[in-house]
Order: C-alpha cells, then sequence, then structure tokens
C-alpha cells in the first residue's frame, strides 16, 4: 500500500465503498467515473487483488483489452490461488482474437475446482465462444450439481445442450429455468423453438397471458411474440401467428438505430469498386486451398450444406469465423485511416492480397489445420466475395441460395440476436434482398466460373445428386457419410440447431403460401426489380 501525498490512507471500510461504488459505475456504463475511482485504487493499493480486478475489468468493459490481459496477468502471478485473474484473462483473449489461448486456459480452468457462479458463466461462454460445446456442457454439469437450484446453471445448461444436439436435455433445462423465473423470456423462446407444438402440448395460454400482464423489456416481449408465431404456425393458426410475428418484430425494429439505405449503398459501393479490371492486376494471393467459404442469406440452407460438407473426412467445420474481416482490416489500415464505407470498399481493393490470405490461415489455426480443407460459414463473406478472390485464389466458394419468398419469409420469422438489423421490417427485407440478388450476379460476371452455386430446394429434392455435384466441384472424392449428416455429433452455433439433427426435409419450401396476403407487397417488390418471387 502507497500513501497518497497530503491525504489520509483509504481505511478499509472506505476501499470497500469505493470498490462497490465502481462496479456500480460500471454496471450503470458510466466507466470514466469508475476508472477515476479504480486508477485511485490502484495508485494506493497496487498489490491488492480486489484492485488490479476491478481495474482489468473497467479496463475491458472500455474495450482496452490489451491492458485488461497485462493486469489479469499480475493478479494471477502476485496472487496464484485467486481464481479471478486467469478467468478475467480468458475473457480478456477471447476478445483479443486469441482463441487458441483462450481455449487452451479455459479449458485447464474447466477442470480445477470452481465455486462461484460468475466464473461458470464466463467460463462456459468462452468455451462455446471457442468451439468447444463439450467442454462447456461438462461445466454445466458440474455448476448444477453444485447448486440444482441455481436457474443461471440450468439456463446455461439448456443453451450448451441445444449445440450439441442434446435436445430433450435441453428442453427439462429450459422448463426449469422457466419454472424460476417466469420472465425468462430467453428461455420461454427456446422451450417453443425444441418441441413442435400440438394441439395437447403447447404455451400459448401461459405465453399469450405474459404478454397481457406486460413484458419487463421491449426485447423480452419480442421473444414472446416470436414464440406465440411459431406455436400459431404449427397450430395452423396462420392469421394469428402473423399477427404476433408482425408484433414482435415491430418491437425489436424500434430498439435499432439503422438506416437501410446506408446498408444499400454499401453494397452499391462493392459493386462500382470491384470491376472486372480490378481483378486483372497482377497480384498473386496467398496459396491455399484450405478455406471453403460458404455464403448467402441467412436461412436458405448454409448450415445444411455445412453439414453435408463436414460429413465429409476431408472437411472441418470451423463455423462462422470472423478473422477474414480481421485479417483485411489489419492490412487496409495501413494504407492510411479510413474515412467512410466507400473508402474501406477502396482500399480493401489495393491491400496486399497474399498477406491477407496468409494473416486469414494463421488467426484460424487454433480450429483448422487437423484436416486438408475447413468451412468458414460466415454468410455475410458474400459481401468480401472479391477480397476472397484475390487473398485466396485457390479457396472454395459455395453460395447458397433458395426462392425469394420463402427467403424473405424464413429471414422475417426468425429472432436473429445482433446481425441483420433490416429483417424485422418487410420492406427492408425485400430491399436488401434485391441489392443482394444484384450484387450476386455482379460477382458472377466479374469472377467467372469461381462461385459455386447450390439451390435448397435442388438439395432437398435430390440429396444424393446434389451432393455428388457439390463434391466433384470442390475437388473432393465422393463419400456416402455426407447423405448421413444428421446422424454427427458435432456442435453447431447456428439457429438451425435444431433442424440439422433430422434428416433432409422438404416441408419448409413454400411455407410462404400461408401468408400469402401478407407478403404480396414483397413479392410487388421483387418482381418490380426484374426477380421472379417464386424461383431461386
Amino acid at each position: 500500500m502507497r500513501d497518497r501525498p497530503g491525504s489520509e490512507r483509504t481505511s478499509p471500510s472506505e476501499f470497500r465503498a469505493l470498490v462497490a461504488a465502481a462496479r456500480s459505475h460500471l454496471r450503470s456504463g458510466d466507466h470514466q467515473t469508475a476508472l477515476t475511482i479504480s486508477n485511485r485504487l490502484l495508485d494506493e493499493f497496487e498489490e491488492s487483488p480486489e484492485t488490479l480486478l476491478l481495474a482489468g475489468e473497467v479496463h475491458f468493459s472500455r474495450g482496452n483489452f490489451v491492458r485488461a490481459e497485462k493486469l489479469a496477468i499480475r493478479c494471477s502471478e502476485n496472487f496464484p490461488h485467486d481464481f479471478s485473474g486467469p478467468v478475467l484473462r480468458c475473457r480478456a483473449l477471447l476478445a483479443l482474437g486469441r482463441i487458441g489461448e483462450a481455449r487452451d486456459l479455459a479449458l485447464n480452468l474447466s477442470t480445477q475446482s470452481i465455486s462461484e457462479e460468475a466464473h461458470f458463466e464466463i467460463l462456459v461462454t468462452v468455451l462455446s465462444g471457442c468451439l468447444e460445446p463439450q467442454a462447456a456442457y461438462a461445466l454445466c454439469r458440474k455448476s448444477i450439481e453444485l447448486d440444482r437450484y441455481n436457474p443461471a446453471a440450468h439456463r446455461r445448461l439448456a443453451l450448451a445442450c441445444r449445440l450439441i444436439g442434446r435436445l430433450d436435455e435441453a428442453l427439462e433445462a429450459a422448463e426449469i429455468a422457466i419454472r424460476f423465473n417466469a420472465h425468462d423470456y430467453e428461455m420461454l423462446g427456446l422451450r417453443s423453438v425444441l418441441r413442435r407444438a400440438t394441439g395437447d402440448n403447447n404455451h400459448l395460454a401461459e405465453l399469450e397471458a405474459l404478454l397481457a400482464s406486460g413484458c419487463r423489456t421491449a426485447l423480452g416481449a419480442t421473444r414472446v411474440c416470436y414464440a406465440l408465431a411459431k406455436e400459431c404456425e404449427e397450430l395452423g393458426l396462420h392469421e394469428r401467428a402473423f399477427e404476433y410475428l408482425q408484433t414482435g418484430a415491430n418491437y425489436k425494429r424500434s430498439t435499432l438505430r439503422f438506416e437501410i439505405d446506408s446498408e444499400l449503398q454499401t453494397l452499391q459501393f462493392i459493386q462500382e469498386y470491384h470491376t472486372a479490371s480490378a481483378f486483372h492486376e497482377e497480384m498473386a494471393g496467398f496459396d491455399s486451398n484450405e478455406p471453403i467459404f460458404i455464403v448467402g442469406l441467412p436461412r436458405t440452407g448454409s448450415t445444411l450444406i455445412e453439414r453435408i460438407l463436414s460429413s465429409h473426412s476431408a472437411v472441418h467445420a470451423a463455423g462462422e469465423l470472423l478473422h477474414l474481416n480481421a485479417a483485411m482490416m489489419q492490412e487496409v489500415r495501413k494504407l492510411g485511416p479510413l474515412v467512410d464505407h466507400a473508402d474501406l470498399v477502396r482500399k480493401s481493393i489495393k491491400a496486399d492480397p497474399a498477406a491477407i490470405g496468409r494473416n486469414y490461415i494463421e488467426r484460424t489455426r487454433p480450429f483448422t489445420g487437423h484436416t486438408p480443407h475447413f468451412i468458414d460459414k460466415r454468410t455475410q463473406n458474400y459481401l468480401s466475395l472479391g477480397v476472397i478472390h484475390r487473398a485466396l485464389p485457390k479457396a472454395g466458394i459455395v453460395h447458397v441460395r433458395r426462392a425469394p419468398m420463402d427467403t424473405c419469409f424464413a429471414i422475417y420469422k426468425f429472432l436473429f440476436n445482433d446481425a441483420y438489423p433490416w429483417s424485422y421490417d418487410l420492406d427492408e427485407i425485400a430491399q436488401y434482398y434485391v441489392a443482394y440478388r444484384r450484387l450476386m450476379d455482379h460477382w458472377r460476371a466479374v469472377l467467372p466460373g469461381r462461385i459455386i452455386d447450390v439451390t435448397y430446394e435442388d438439395v432437398v429434392t435430390n440429396l444424393e445428386g446434389e451432393t455428388r455435384r457439390l463434391l466433384d466441384r470442390l475437388g473432393l472424392d465422393w463419400q456416402p457419410e455426407c447423405l448421413n449428416f444428421h446422424e454427427s455429433e458435432a456442435a453447431t452455433m447456428t439457429g438451425s440447431a435444431v433442424q440439422v439433427r433430422q434428416p433432409v426435409y422438404s416441408s419448409s419450401v413454400g411455407r410462404w403460401r400461408d401468408y400469402e396476403r401478407q407478403l404480396q407487397k414483397v413479392a410487388e417488390t421483387l418482381t418490380s426489380a426484374g426477380i421472379d418471387p417464386y424461383n431461386p
């Protein structure tokens, strides 16, 4: 402890009050006041674990993950028996994109004696984020063994079980969490997703009563409405389903600060700058045929294609990786500060493609390298096909598409987390779809033969034929295991985690027709743009 010049030392009671005040400011979002307090305490109590951890948490909340990790390391070195230091370091490593280090540390910590609720919560989150769902599941079970009356433990278990296909166990855990907290909106939504509603087994009365009594947040009301829409649809109550869906989407859209025109302008910039001549420059990319990019709009069958391909012994599903964008931005920033989105697109063309490709492959290494190929299923990468082609000219590019009306409606009826802010308004969905189609047409024109198009409807009606065609285009030998994708125990992190545990089915084809009247304007927008609304 160091004396503060001209002042009295902080008393133990004052110390505790200041720590509590700093944490309160953190929770309220007042990071600057929390930083001021933590700096004062760090100056006076440099060797205190509470002070080091508080300072680390403050810097983490401010986005200074490098400083947060350094403070976590100091805490771990000075107080090796304090579990909070390495747990904080796990969070910082994950935020810094050092996935392999975060995973290894979290796996090590998960085998040790854990007792604090916050540590369980963080480690399960880190392990899930590092694609170690089995380890996350084991930690969830350990948490429940310690305290089976802890609702947070049951909700963690429900989410972990969903990822690894233990759907009955997930449903049971979600039900328990809801019994503890009738306003656990995430669990209410998950419960409806996990089991098909029937006349004898549904939650309409419970959910409608909750909605009528008032949900505590707009997002909570959104989740309840989406759950009601799903169950009503499964019960054949289509008018009622759409009303709830529209109400839920309106709730969600009201919470977003988003301008569709800005989004559409970005897609236009990409077309304007990625001309055919831009690909004729002699700038060799990185020589690797490992990656297979699956791209397209959400809810078009990309997870199905990922499961089919990853059932091949030469292919590993690495998940929805953020590494391409990180690798690109690292090189783009070398060309100077970014002015706007147009400037980003311009600089992405001028950036060193080989460096982007090499950086991308290196960043994926915590999950890749043990099979000849890996899948990156970040579907938004369709925006970056020009970058992919230049940086990794031997990479596979698989574009998954689906009939426009089914695509638009499937997007509208799915509650995403933070992605796709245009997905909660039918007019915006239709506008975005038009822009997406134009961009894909552009890519095919400037990158002839480079993109492998796969149509969802063709796959569900001719699974073997389309699988053989896809494997052949990717240079992979035929393996019948690809047809048994639903038997794979591999985790899936997407919204299709329940569907991919089933054999291929065609019941979702043409689902939009139950809402033809409500979707009429979408069809008109597509038609006026020269797009057949009904055929891929």
